[in-house]
C-alpha cells in the first residue's frame, strides 16, 4: 500500500489509503464517507475486491462459502449502496464492476 502511494504521489497525485473488510457494511460505510469527506466528492467505484478459496466442491465448508460470498458479493452490494446516494447527489459518478475469467469460463478447484 505505501509503495502505491509513494508512486501516486511521485506522479503529482493525491492518495489516502485506507484499509477496509469490504464484507462488513460498517467499514465500507466510514470508507465512503471519507473519501467524500477527504477528497469532496466520490467521482469513481471501483469493486475489484474478490476472493477465491480453492478446494474441491466438496470439500467446501459453509464458512468457506459464507467467506466467499461475503466478499464477492455483499463486498459490491454494500460498496454501491453507500457510493450511489453520493454521486446521485452530486449529479454524477462511475461504477466499474471488475470480475476474473472465471465469470465466463470455468476451473478445476474453483467450483465455490
Amino acid at each position: 500500500m505505501e509503495e502505491t502511494r509513494s508512486q501516486i504521489e511521485q506522479a503529482g497525485g493525491i492518495c489516502h489509503a485506507q484499509v477496509a473488510d469490504v464484507s462488513q457494511e460498517q467499514q465500507v460505510e466510514d470508507a465512503i464517507a471519507t473519501a467524500v469527506e477527504t477528497f469532496g466528492s466520490l467521482d469513481i467505484l471501483c469493486n475489484n475486491a474478490g476472493i477465491s478459496i480453492l478446494k474441491p466442491i466438496t470439500e467446501t465448508t459453509e464458512s468457506d462459502w459464507d467467506t466467499i460470498l461475503g466478499v464477492n458479493l455483499k463486498g459490491v452490494f454494500f460498496n454501491c449502496k453507500h457510493a450511489i446516494p453520493h454521486m446521485v447527489q452530486q449529479g454524477s459518478g462511475v461504477i466499474v464492476n471488475v470480475a476474473s475469467e472465471l465469470a465466463i469460463m470455468a476451473q478445476p478447484l474453483y467450483g465455490a
